[in-house]
């Protein structure tokens, strides 16, 4: 079995925070937090493009199973940036708790779970009308957030969370 190694590395903007990659590879996107952008790096070309900018603060990305939207946690407006992919155009802004930090698309696409670290909260996010469905209570600092295939579990990373003997 080979060893795994870096084969190349690409600059992107500024305290890359977050990242993400399409449902069939092709891109991956990278949240910028110190530039305030979003970076594509284009899988076949292995080339570097800013998608968007300017963002206040972009701490994680999440793509959509279908690859038509991508979401944005941004920690400076405690917001979720709705982006449609294609043209890297700001389509909604989604409201959710303090310092949005893990953001996770379930694998129908319907459901956008943020995990807000300041709030000590998941915000539920309707992807079909761009509005936070349920705000749930977790444990101390939530940092990230996971989807089962299913779609029926999410499991949350609480930094705060007192570890067990």
């Amino acid at each position: 079995m080979a060893t795994p190694r870096v084969v190349l590395t690409l600059p992107v903007g500024a305290s890359p925070l977050g990242l993400a990659v399409s449902p069939v590879g092709l891109n991956a996107y990278v949240a910028n937090n110190g530039s305030g952008s979003v970076s594509v790096v284009d899988g076949g070309t292995l080339t570097v493009a800013t998608a968007l900018a300017p963002l206040p603060g972009p701490a994680e990305v999440a793509v959509a199973p279908d690859n038509a939207h991508l979401y944005v946690a941004d920690i400076a407006t405690n917001a979720v940036t709705v982006v449609q992919r294609d043209l890297y155009t700001v389509v909604g802004t989604v409201p959710v708790g303090n310092t949005p930090s893990g953001i996770k698309v379930d694998p129908s696409g319907l459901r956008l779970y943020v995990a807000n670290q300041g709030s000590d909260t998941v915000s539920v996010i309707n992807t079909l009308s761009d509005s936070v469905m349920a705000t749930i209570p977790v444990g101390d600092q939530p940092t990230g957030a996971a989807v089962a295939p299913t779609g029926l579990e999410v499991y949350v990373a609480n930094k705060g969370a007192t570890p067990s003997a």
